[in-house]
Order: C-alpha cells, then structure tokens, then sequence
C-alpha cells in the first residue's frame, strides 16, 4: 500500500525482473489514471529503480444527443441519435466542450463539480435547435460519471400560396 502523500517504497529487494501492478480502483478513488497502471522493468545489481504512476483529479460526463423528431420534448426509443454539435458544460471548474460523435454519443473530461449541459446552438446544421428548453444540472465526482441525454428538434416549415383561381383550374 503507498502512504497517505502517495509515496510506495519496497526495501531489499534482489536484482532480477520485476512486474508492478497497482489497483485500479483504489486509484480510481484519487481520480482518473493517466498512466498505465502496470509496469515490467529488470532491477539492476547496483542502484535503484523508480516507478511512478499518476492520476488526474479529473471527472467525466457522457451522454447521448437525440433527435426528437416528433417534437414532444421527450426522448423515446424509436427517436434515432444525432451526431455532430457541440455539448457545453459550465461550472464551477469554467466551461467545457465536448464533440457529439457521428454514433450520437459525447464524453467530455472535466474537473469533478457541479455544471450545466447545453448544445451550442450554433454548432447546429441549419434549421435545427437544441431541444431542451432548460439547462441540464449533473454532479460529477471521482466516484460517478453522470449519463445523460439531451435532445436537439428540426425545425420544420410549412410554406405555399394563396392565388385567385380566375379560371377554375386549381393552377
């Protein structure tokens, strides 16, 4: 086990090959693992080796972007993913962008906090809009990476002509 600073020291320790492994989840609870937890290394006769593995006190917030197609505000299965905006998060850590992938889903790294989720409208194609009339809240911690989902809508247009049919025809 390493002290409460993170330090690890194995004292006497025989030249030969070596194999360290640290567990995953007890660094899980430091935060995100930055560098491989496992290493292989052959420990000369004279000398010392130093390993070092790190963490990031980071969080992450994943999603999914759905396209409400019938325009009801709520997601149902049938409604098919939307890839391609923007997804912001604001908080407490600052504000945050993370790409909706083609497959409709986006996972963003973040300091671990409170943040509004919103789509940057401007991101979107032409004649769509974000779907959520309100700011989405999550809370994200070492230990939890919310899973959300928010929506974007088509704007749909309805357009024609109203004509005087002198001769009767309809045209």
């Amino acid at each position: 086990a390493s002290a409460a600073d993170g330090s690890y020291r194995f004292e006497r320790v025989k030249p030969g090959f070596y194999h360290l492994d640290v567990d995953e989840a007890a660094m899980r609870d430091r935060g995100r693992p930055t560098t491989l937890l496992a290493v292989a290394f052959d420990l000369p006769a004279r000398g010392d080796a130093r390993r070092s593995f790190a963490v990031a006190r980071a969080c992450r917030i994943r999603g999914h972007l759905v396209h409400d197609l019938d325009m009801n505000g709520r997601i149902d299965e049938r409604e098919p993913l939307f890839g391609g905006p923007l997804v912001v998060a604001t908080g407490e850590g600052g504000s945050f962008q993370g790409r909706v992938q083609p497959n409709g889903t986006f996972a963003m790294t973040v300091p671990c906090g409170e943040y509004g989720l919103e789509i940057d409208p401007a991101s979107l194609p032409a004649m769509h809009s974000p779907g959520d009339e309100e700011e989405l809240r999550v809370r994200t911690s070492a230990n939890d990476t919310p899973e959300v989902k928010l929506m974007v809508r088509s704007l749909r247009t309805i357009a024609g002509d109203v004509f005087i049919d002198r001769n009767g025809n309809g045209e």
